[in-house]
């Protein structure tokens, strides 16, 4: 049997999730099924076309009741029409998850959710109330599977009732032409969305600000755009030593040609669910100094990912230093990063999806896979390396949201009641699978 599965995505966009469905849908292809792309978003500027070989409908907006009922009209139709067979829905905390899962189960296609974030993520993109995250984790327990990017919430899930899957996501590739300049220099970079409370980019000008009084000539490329991108600029503007340091060229598509020239990949975020720019990194043969995020397999990489403290800008400095001081030392963190990708390089995605699918279709999810050992250490675990539910992330969203300020305390109650009524109950409630 060949199944058709569709992937419902926003849209496609420059960016690297384009990037990542590409991966996923060559490798769909390569297990033997056919792709089908859903998208709320039509052509736009900016607009990439799907993979070749890949359908693609566009079913619509959920911003009000009316574009609502259009967009399950959308979704059956476009289901039934291309004879989908699996649904895997990547827009994991969209508030319409639930109604569109029951779309496709109207239509009896089975259906899986891939969460494209950290777990406890979820306190930081829907805190606004304790509702929001019970009616997503209802959504994940009534999913057929959910396929996660650690292995760390692969239990976390697990243990919360959610068939749980662990599949990274497809590694990029650099192209084959790309070639790294010679010898170390003084190079810092930054690659992401210009978020202050999720990727912190003032934290990578605050630690070059640091590596200047070590190393006056050392610079820093940012690249990217986001809502602070205004901010960020005029911070850069407003530090006398800063504008000759930092370069801003905006979003760049060809990031290999600037990844090399790097000598130091910043990472700076308050969590991560599948770093990409940390897997190019590697693959350009380019160390890295990030924020601690231990439940992140692609930044345990010995040498490759020097880790500091969250927020801890002196001690990131102080490692960058490190590097582009001492070639040695510089050089062993590059061959560290080439044996960290050709590792991660190593997961066979093809066999992972067809594997998933076969269960799916058999009616054989996670809760049927070999009881992974340790499960409520591994939900500590995840509670207390994601750094989103520390005292900084906190004290961020109390801010964020005036009025509202146990949002996030009722979410981890929310969390910690159902981690209490399955060890107390056993397996718990599902969803329903009608």
């Amino acid at each position: 049997m060949n199944p058709v599965v569709g992937l419902f995505v926003k849209g496609f966009h420059m960016g690297g999730m384009q990037s990542i469905l590409g991966g996923i849908a060559q490798a769909l292809q390569t297990a033997g099924c056919r792709v089908v792309f859903l998208t709320s978003e039509g052509e736009e500027d900016d607009f990439y076309a799907p993979p070749a070989g890949c359908a693609r409908v566009v079913v619509g907006h959920w911003r009000d009741e009316a574009l609502r009922a259009v967009r399950r009209e959308n979704i059956v139709r476009a289901l039934r029409e291309h004879r989908v067979d699996v649904l895997i829905h990547h827009l994991f905390d969209t508030p319409t998850l639930k109604d569109d899962i029951h779309a496709a189960r109207e239509c009896g296609v089975k259906v899986v959710v891939h969460f494209h974030s950290a777990a406890t993520s979820l306190f930081a993109r829907r805190a606004k109330s304790v509702g929001d995250v019970e009616s997503l984790f209802a959504a994940y327990r009534s999913a057929d599977a959910l396929i996660c990017l650690s292995r760390c919430d692969e239990v976390f899930f697990r243990a919360l009732g959610v068939r749980a899957r662990y599949i990274p996501n497809p590694l990029p590739t650099p192209p084959d032409a790309f070639r790294r300049k010679g010898g170390v220099g003084r190079s810092l970079v930054w690659i992401g969305r210009f978020s202050k409370s999720a990727k912190r980019p003032q934290d990578a000008l605050a630690v070059l600000v640091e590596v200047l009084r070590t190393m006056p000539d050392a610079t820093l490329t940012m690249l990217g755009d986001g809502p602070d991108d205004g901010e960020l600029r005029r911070q850069v503007a407003a530090d006398a030593a800063l504008p000759r340091a930092v370069r801003m060229p905006g979003k760049v598509l060809d990031v290999w040609s600037e990844l090399a020239n790097a000598d130091v990949l910043l990472l700076t975020s308050v969590y991560e669910g599948f770093p990409a720019v940390v897997a190019e990194a590697y693959a350009a043969g380019v160390p890295v100094v990030g924020y601690q995020l231990e439940n992140l397999e692609l930044c345990d990489a010995g040498e490759a990912y020097h880790a500091v403290r969250q927020g801890d800008v002196a001690a990131a400095a102080q490692a960058a230093v490190a590097l582009l001081s001492d070639q040695d030392a510089w050089r062993r963190a590059h061959d560290a990063a080439l044996e960290a990708y050709a590792r991660f390089a190593s997961f066979d995605l093809a066999a992972a999806y067809g594997g998933l699918l076969s269960d799916v279709l058999a009616a054989r999810g996670a809760a049927d896979a070999p009881r992974v050992e340790a499960p409520y250490g591994a939900i500590l675990r995840t509670f207390f390396a994601h750094a989103c539910i520390g005292r900084r992330m906190y004290l961020d969203a109390r801010e964020r949201l005036v009025g509202r300020p146990n949002s996030i305390r009722g979410c981890l109650r929310f969390i910690l009641r159902m981690a209490f009524a399955r060890l107390c109950g056993g397996r718990g409630r599902r969803g329903s699978h009608a």
